[in-house]
């Protein structure tokens, strides 16, 4: 398991079934650790080698532009979060 500092660290709260959907939309070289529930939804973690942050940044931000499009619920994405470990 890559771990920040070693990695690009990104947490996404939300709700389980657009957790599912937002891992299917990510590139290969992700690892996503959770979910973990917290409070009334739920956590994951992805880990992403430096390199690839760019891609993986850019999936995100389309997944939750287009989520947010549709009106769905938002899901909250914070990238490096100081809290992370």
């Amino acid at each position: 398991t890559r771990m920040p500092p070693a990695a690009k660290g990104v947490s996404v709260l939300g709700e389980r079934a657009e957790l599912q959907a937002l891992q299917s939309a990510l590139p290969t070289d992700v690892e996503v650790l959770g979910p973990v529930q917290d409070g009334e939804r739920e956590r994951i973690l992805l880990t992403c080698p430096h390199r690839a942050a760019p891609a993986v940044i850019a999936a995100l931000r389309a997944f939750v532009v287009r989520r947010s499009a549709e009106g769905a619920r938002p899901i909250t994405v914070q990238v490096d979060p100081p809290d992370l470990l």
